[in-house]
């Protein structure tokens, strides 16, 4: 999987908090180094295209656009977009890490480097809503933020958007360390790769042991070290997390009770009802006549 190494080397400036909805854009970025975006798009589908390559931008994901090359961005079809932007302007210096190609050494020194600075590692392909949904609120609140119309506002944006940051950060060397193979010895990092394997795999029927047996370490001793950190056991991540992703799907696709149990490995409609109703005090079929 490919990331953009971000350092900011610079204070950043918000040079534009903007909302665009257009049902025929087209915009040309000239090349400008010292221009960072985070594109969320919120509806549509759209086109980055730059000298090196294109990007096709889709619904429900998050993308980080590096100007470094003259860029067009447009619409296809004359389809209607909204895109939710947020652009830097500040000294930058960008690397592309393949994290199915790193070594151990070379995964440990990235993940010491981004802990050490003004460092951000971003999934070149975007991120999804399907597998975080803290995206979107984190966007909605940078973009409540008015830099220019009232006082404080800008140092508040530019707090929110580092913390966002920083967040998909962690998750992005979660990933990265995964894909290597890097496992250090700490119960903390353990506990890490276990959510990582989760995110990965959540779809699949797994288990402790398998997932134990994937590290080198017993079950007894990966549900200890993952219970002290996380607070809860193993089992009961997986499954709060699937029937999360199982509630992002209900609500954006109107899956019924079956067809989400099946997107997120649980082959028993039934017992997936169950905790659903539990979870969230209703069942799938008052949930989506609700609305939410």
């Amino acid at each position: 999987m490919l990331f953009y190494d971000i350092e900011l080397t610079t204070i950043p400036k918000i040079k534009y908090n903007c909302v665009v909805v257009a049902t025929d854009y087209h915009a040309v970025v000239n090349k400008n180094e010292n221009l960072f975006e985070l594109c969320f798009i919120d509806g549509g589908e759209c086109v980055c295209q730059t000298p090196s390559g294109a990007l096709a931008c889709e619904s429900g994901h998050l993308y980080p656009l590096l100007f470094g090359e003259k860029c067009e961005i447009y619409t296809e079809n004359e389809s209607p977009v909204k895109m939710l932007s947020v652009g830097l302007e500040c000294g930058l210096n960008v690397n592309i890490v393949d994290s199915e190609h790193l070594s151990e050494d070379d995964t440990r020194a990235l993940m010491k480097n981004l802990l050490a600075g003004n460092r951000f590692l971003f999934p070149k392909e975007g991120l999804s809503t399907l597998q975080f949904d803290w995206i979107l609120p984190y966007m909605k609140k940078i973009l409540a933020c008015k830099p220019g119309e009232r006082i404080g506002e800008e140092t508040r944006a530019l707090s929110l958007i580092i913390e966002f940051m920083s967040r998909v950060t962690k998750s992005s060397m979660d990933t990265v360390a995964f894909d290597a193979k890097a496992f250090p010895t700490s119960a903390v990092a353990y506990s890490e790769m276990v959510v990582s394997y989760i995110i990965k795999n959540y779809r699949k029927k797994i288990s402790v042991l398998e997932i134990a047996e994937e590290f080198g370490l017993t079950p007894n001793y990966l549900h200890a070290i993952f219970k002290q950190v996380k607070g809860t056991t193993i089992i009961d991540y997986l499954t709060s997390y699937r029937m999360n992703m199982a509630k992002v799907y209900i609500e954006r696709f109107g899956l019924h009770a079956y067809e989400a149990a099946e997107m997120v490995g649980i082959d028993d409609p039934a017992y997936f009802s169950r905790v659903f109703k539990k979870l969230y005090g209703k069942s799938v079929s008052n949930f989506k006549r609700e609305g939410n």
